[in-house]
């Protein structure tokens, strides 16, 4: 009976993956790449595109930033731009992992992994 648990009857809710609008991916690369015709300096450029990123994690609360840039670069066709959004996302994880290692860990908790 497709989607049901076959021994209690009771409907799984499927998991669905809500990814941006193309029209919002497509916004964000004709707004960079009027920036790049103006001859927007690479760090304005960037500086765009990371508060973009950020307005969509923070409205969204179900996104990361390294999926909005993999989104974006998915549609990006300029070559200087991907770069700017490749940079982005890799200093977002660095960053990311840096504030990560300065959590305090329990005494042997790097030791054991759990599942």
């Amino acid at each position: 009976m497709g989607g049901g648990n076959a021994t209690t009857g009771e409907q799984q809710p499927e998991l669905t993956q809500i990814v941006p609008h193309a029209r919002t991916l497509r916004k964000a690369r004709e707004q960079v790449k009027l920036m790049v015709i103006d001859g927007v300096s690479p760090r304005r450029i960037s500086s765009y595109l990371h508060r973009w990123a950020m307005w969509w994690v923070m409205t969204s609360k179900s996104w990361h930033y390294q999926e909005v840039m993999e989104w974006f670069l998915k549609v990006c066709w300029d070559k200087t731009v991907a770069v700017i959004a490749r940079r982005l996302a890799q200093q977002a994880n660095i960053t990311l992992t840096a504030a990560l290692d300065q959590l305090p860990h329990p005494a042997g908790s790097l030791d054991r992994v759990y599942l």
